[in-house]
């Protein structure tokens, strides 16, 4: 399962993205996916906020994919 890289926690300093944590998940060949919260809609897809993003993850060696395939969590098994 990715796990989400939010890319407001790393505009807005909060306190995530956490390094010792993607530091792990890269040691573990997690995957992740980028996510913005959309409360200002000039910001969703920053290309500088999304390089900053692709660009850390990079450096823990965690693979970012492109889509995720989504489950119906009610559909018959």
């Amino acid at each position: 399962m990715p796990l989400e890289y939010n890319l407001l926690g790393m505009r807005a300093k909060r306190n995530y993205p956490d390094d010792r944590f993607w530091s792990l998940v890269g040691e573990l060949s997690g995957d992740a996916i980028l996510g913005c919260d959309s409360h200002d809609t000039m910001r969703v897809a920053d290309p500088c906020e999304i390089y900053e993003g692709l660009s850390y993850l990079d450096k823990r060696k965690i693979n970012v994919l492109d889509e995720i395939n989504l489950v119906d969590p009610f559909a018959k098994m």
